[in-house]
């Protein structure tokens, strides 16, 4: 199975975790790997550089130069390339990894808040994805990618995370006999505050997480089954035609 990706000439977090994701979805139904052919130079870069192709499932033939790859800094303050989270501690480790560029973001004690606020976003969505994606006491697995990057020449922070679970609306449709026919229906409802948790257990959850967001400017989009949704800067509702697994989200911040 190959995908052709000569149209896409750049890609972002929220895109490269979806490309993943998409690639994952098709490895598993059909147990091929997928290949990515006709990569632009800068795409193949920064898939590269995010560790994208050290997934098993999806590869490329395409190849990058020598020099382009001694350009990489491992220990760069603007990039978590592509981790798999599979368990808590996974998610301790995300959270505490991605302190080194969150603390460069929210520098100094006046905002210490707006950096815990922040990580706790982080494992937030994380511990969603591990506890609620499939459908059962198991855990599930979810993928995430922080990085810092230029927008219309100003720094911008973008957390992405997904899962290939079961979807909000499957999840919720478990608890409540009234759930919409509607996902993106049903993405506003759990933003409202509407929890898959009867016993009223659990963590803040989804409302926090956009609270915040909105609190420091940002945008958050989430993307479950067939609806996405984002609140904050750039407040928009959509429900596409297709419908594809789990649910993925968000987080961008920019500095003015």
């Amino acid at each position: 199975m190959a995908f052709d990706m000569s149209n896409i000439t750049f890609i972002k977090p929220g895109g490269a975790i979806l490309l993943l994701l998409m690639c994952k979805q098709v490895w598993g139904k059909t147990l091929c790997k997928v290949r990515l052919d006709n990569l632009r130079f800068n795409v193949q870069s920064y898939l590269n550089r995010i560790d994208f192709f050290k997934n098993d499932f999806v590869y490329t033939n395409d190849r990058l130069s020598l020099w382009s790859k001694f350009g990489r800094n491992d220990r760069s303050l603007s990039v978590i390339e592509i981790t798999r989270i599979l368990n808590p501690m996974d998610v301790a480790k995300f959270r505490e990894t991605a302190k080194t560029i969150t603390n460069k973001w929210f520098p100094g004690d006046n905002l210490k808040p707006e950096r815990e606020k922040f990580s706790t976003m982080i494992m937030e969505i994380c511990n969603n994805s591990l506890e609620h994606s499939t459908g059962s006491e198991e855990m599930g697995e979810c993928y995430g990618l922080l990085q810092v990057y230029s927008h219309s020449e100003k720094p911008e922070i973008s957390v992405s995370i997904g899962d290939l679970g079961i979807g909000i609306r499957t999840h919720l449709k478990k608890k409540y006999s009234w759930v919409y026919n509607s996902d993106s229906a049903t993405i506003k409802k759990v933003l409202e505050g509407l929890s898959g948790r009867l016993d009223g257990t659990g963590g803040m959850g989804i409302p926090f997480i956009k609270n915040t967001t909105v609190e420091l400017k940002g945008t958050l989009i989430i993307r479950s089954g067939r609806g996405i949704v984002s609140v904050g800067n750039m407040a928009k509702t959509s429900e596409f035609v297709g419908s594809f697994p789990g649910t993925q989200y968000q987080i961008i911040l920019n500095k003015k």
